[in-house]
């Protein structure tokens, strides 16, 4: 029995000495290899060697246990993960995988994963921690799926988190990147990089937070976060569709810009995105057919700027917080209550009474007091122009058409190195639908300096005048500009308009010889019901209207009368007589 014993524990002992490397064969037998058993300098040498010793078709890299050496050392080359035939699965740990300049270089059917936020990949320089090399650039490559992860890198400027610019079905999933210039980018090359996905990624960065490219066609994004000077940058992109997209932050400029980059952005769709203390949408020439549905988050000033130059873009309002301003080319209210036009604040908001439903509906303002808004001074801020009416309207209660006031005369700063030349400047306003103010009284500094240059500038400011669309910007007298039709946007929290004269050629100017903007121009009759005898006894001069039981004078122009045949006239109010016309 003793001898047994014996026996059975050298046994025991044996195997298990001899396990270890028979699991290591096991494992690279099955595809599978641990990179903390191999050899190298840095985390990335053991991750390399394990690829190598993968079989042809590839396999799985668990570098999860390298996490348990403490401290990673900073990656000396590439982490290569296989090739265009050899697919490779790198199942990362909760550390830090340090890659310096080097980059994770992933190809068709890669899979990068990892543990959370708490698997984190850092890296420096212009680079990506997270790209394509291989020989498939012109066909695409497929199925690559990278997720649960984050990545940081030092803000070098080009640098981007994850580059997918070849992708194609392929998927970045729970990537938490910040602290680079561009979060992820799909497209940029003549290679479509289509049918991808997006989702619940966390992109904080300098210039975007995500970039759809030139050819980056029919991809999809879900949820998550964009952030940078632009939260999401739609270049030349077509037929994307973007779902529930969190764009937060005073630092954006733009929340999402559609914009020509060889192709236009075409046919893209924005669904519900949360937009806060953020930039306007905006849609730059040459953009179509885009959609934009819903509001979901709390709007900001101007949220959606079209400047494409067409009426094919869509635009339909859901409800959610804030209300809405912008320009609208088509614009389907179904919610009850929204703003028209441009101030910052949304002082007078309008409700419908019956929201989201076909026929009559009244419109209401929500506020008593005078709402300086875009195009109207005072209880009823509708915008004229920007307000498309295809239906007809029938308003009731007494409609002015007032001309927008002669702007002030702009405050002139030098700024920079002052000198002793004085300059002269004056501003005029255009109204939306190509009415004009008289220019300004002069605006003027003696201390400007007698070279201006980007450095040693003369800063013109201007008080913004509700209802004015653009500027001309008059240098030295009112017949040579130095500017014309400028669009000088405010941002939240501005006060005033601004522009530079850092030197340029000014142009012959004419200037306008009288304020247009109060005329009315009807691309059709005009009918009026009238008023009958007995005319009002005071006479209103100016007035004109038809009177149905007015006589027709014998010989007009005549005082009006209604004794005779009575058969009608048109009414003039002139030198305090009501005077008739057949």
């Amino acid at each position: 029995m003793k001898h047994y014993i014996l026996t059975l524990a050298i046994s025991v002992i044996a195997v298990a000495i001899a396990t270890p490397k028979a699991n290591a064969q096991e494992l690279q037998r099955h595809g599978v290899e641990i990179a903390n058993r191999l050899g190298g300098a840095t985390w990335a040498d053991k991750i390399n060697a394990a690829v190598a010793a993968l079989p042809s078709s590839g396999g799985i890299i668990d570098a999860r246990g390298l996490c348990l050496s403490g401290k990673l050392s900073t990656a000396d080359a590439n982490v290569v993960l296989g090739g265009d035939n050899k697919q490779v699965h790198l199942k990362l740990g909760t550390c830090t995988y340090p890659l310096g300049a080097h980059s994770i270089l992933y190809f068709p059917a890669t899979e990068v994963g990892g543990e959370g936020a708490e698997t984190e990949i850092t890296f420096n320089g212009p680079g990506a921690a997270l790209r394509y090399v291989g020989s498939l650039k012109g066909s695409g490559v497929y199925h690559v799926y990278l997720h649960d992860f984050a990545v940081a890198g030092d803000g070098t400027a080009g640098s981007v988190g994850v580059d997918m610019t070849y992708a194609l079905q392929s998927t970045l999933e729970r990537v938490n990147i910040g602290m680079v210039d561009n979060g992820w980018k799909l497209g940029g090359t003549a290679t479509c990089s289509c049918y991808n996905e997006i989702i619940g990624v966390v992109a904080r960065a300098n210039s975007r937070g995500g970039w759809l490219d030139r050819t980056a066609n029919q991809n999809q994004i879900f949820g998550g976060t964009a952030s940078g000077a632009i939260g999401l940058d739609i270049a030349g992109a077509a037929s994307n569709q973007v779902y529930s997209l969190d764009i937060e932050g005073k630092h954006i400029k733009r929340a999402i810009i559609f914009e020509t980059n060889v192709y236009s952005a075409n046919g893209n769709a924005i669904v519900n995105p949360y937009i806060e203390a953020a930039g306007p949408i905006l849609l730059s020439s040459g953009a179509t057919e885009n959609s934009i549905i819903g509001t979901g988050g709390l709007f900001e000033r101007g949220s959606i700027i079209d400047r494409s130059g067409n009426t094919t873009n869509y635009f339909h309002q859901t409800g959610g917080g804030g209300g809405t301003h912008g320009i609208w080319p088509y614009y389907e209210a179904v919610q009850n209550g929204f703003v028209f036009g441009a101030d910052p604040f949304g002082n007078s908001v309008a409700e419908l009474s019956a929201p989201g439903t076909y026929g009559a509906s009244q419109l209401r303002w929500s506020t008593a007091g005078p709402a300086n808004q875009y195009g109207v001074f005072g209880h009823a801020p509708l915008e004229i122009g920007e307000a498309i009416i295809h239906s007809g309207a029938e308003l009731a209660g007494l409609m002015t058409a007032s001309q927008l006031p002669t702007p002030k005369a702009p405050t002139v700063s030098p700024r920079g190195a002052v000198g002793s030349t004085a300059y002269k400047y004056y501003i005029v306003c255009h109204d939306r639908n190509g009415g004009v103010t008289l220019p300004s009284s002069a605006g003027s500094t003696l201390t400007g300096n007698a070279m201006l240059s980007k450095a040693n500038f003369n800063e013109i400011t201007w008080t913004p005048v509700d209802g004015c669309w653009s500027w001309d910007i008059l240098k030295g007298g009112t017949t040579t500009a130095l500017a014309a039709n400028q669009r000088v946007e405010l941002n939240r929290g501005e006060t005033l308009c601004m522009f530079k004269d850092t030197g340029q050629a000014v142009r012959r100017y004419r200037p306008p010889i009288r304020n247009t903007t109060g005329d009315v121009r009807v691309a059709g009759m005009t009918v009026s019901e009238g008023l009958r005898w007995p005319l009002p006894g005071k006479v209103i001069n100016g007035a004109s209207f038809y009177c149905p039981n007015c006589d027709g004078p014998a010989n007009p122009p005549g005082e009006c009368t209604s004794r005779g045949a009575r058969t009608g006239s048109w009414v003039h109010g002139l030198n305090n007589r009501w005077i008739c016309v057949p």
